[in-house]
């Protein structure tokens, strides 16, 4: 499960500086790219995160048979009837970082083509940011290949909200998600990957329109707690020295050189800057 980001989270562009020793003054200073590339980071993170937890709850037979269960850190209920999941994490911060809890409610089962699953946020907060919005995740039904199952979904994100403190990050996005299924009996070796087209900005006058790149998808997969490979290319809207705003292109890329590890390079017009992501 993806805890990552936690500790390098800065919304509203608070205070992260790249300084090397011997920068001069001609150095680009891509400060503000790269704190809100940090920040579309964490918000992927969660609602990734939001859409892995679903996956395994479904997948979770001693859950559904019995209605109650534990995935990660998370006491989850589960409702048949009404086809309805609630992960609660509890008051405080639970061990990755999780508190308050949210409701996912289905129109039919996760897995069934056609079904609709509406996310529900009541103070779900990661570290010190209180999640809001709309979360839409609908099951486009089963694509085929040899060796795995292949669900496909379209997830739709409105009018999210990340809240730490004064600052805010407004969020939307329109997914396309293949969860691959390697052994229906269990989720440990699935692989989900994520395509589509993202939005935000922020409260202090900051955006940023981007797209995942169709041969660079985002990729999760339960072995490796953090983004395993994936590349987004962004447009960002920032502010000069003038407060004048200032477009910037800019790419996000989650490094991959030993298949799983905790770091990102932002490659803002040229100048590239990597940082690891706990």
């Amino acid at each position: 499960m993806k805890k990552i980001l936690i500790l390098f989270f800065v919304l509203g562009l608070s205070g992260i500086i790249f300084v090397s020793c011997d920068k001069n003054d001609s150095t680009p200073d891509y400060t503000q790219q790269s704190a809100l590339a940090q920040d579309y980071a964490f918000i992927q993170g969660i609602y990734s995160d939001i859409f892995e937890l679903l996956c395994q709850a479904s997948g979770d037979s001693a859950l559904i048979a019995s209605g109650v269960g534990m995935i990660e850190g998370a006491n989850v209920v589960y409702d048949s009837i009404n086809h309805t999941y609630q992960f609660n994490f509890g008051t405080k911060k639970s061990i990755n970082g999780k508190s308050g809890s949210f409701t996912a409610v289905s129109d039919g089962k996760f897995e069934d083509q056609g079904t609709k699953t509406t996310v529900f946020f009541n103070d779900f907060k990661v570290g010190d940011s209180r999640v809001e919005g709309s979360n839409d995740i609908t099951n486009q039904g089963k694509l085929s290949k040899k060796l795995s199952t292949l669900i496909q979904f379209s997830d739709s994100i409105t009018n999210a909200k990340v809240i730490k403190g004064t600052d805010t990050m407004f969020f939307n996005a329109t997914y396309s998600v293949l969860w691959a299924l390697n052994d229906t009996t269990i989720t440990t070796d699935d692989e989900y990957t994520f395509g589509g087209s993202v939005s935000g900005s922020t409260n202090t006058n900051k955006s940023f329109s981007a797209s995942i790149s169709p041969n660079n998808l985002i990729l999760f997969t339960p072995a490796c707690t953090h983004i395993v490979s994936g590349i987004i290319t962004m447009v960002m809207t920032t502010l000069d020295s003038n407060n004048a705003p200032l477009t910037t292109n800019v790419s996000v890329d989650f490094i991959t050189s030993d298949g799983c590890n905790n770091q990102i390079s932002v490659n803002t017009n040229g100048t590239i800057v990597s940082f690891p992501l706990q």
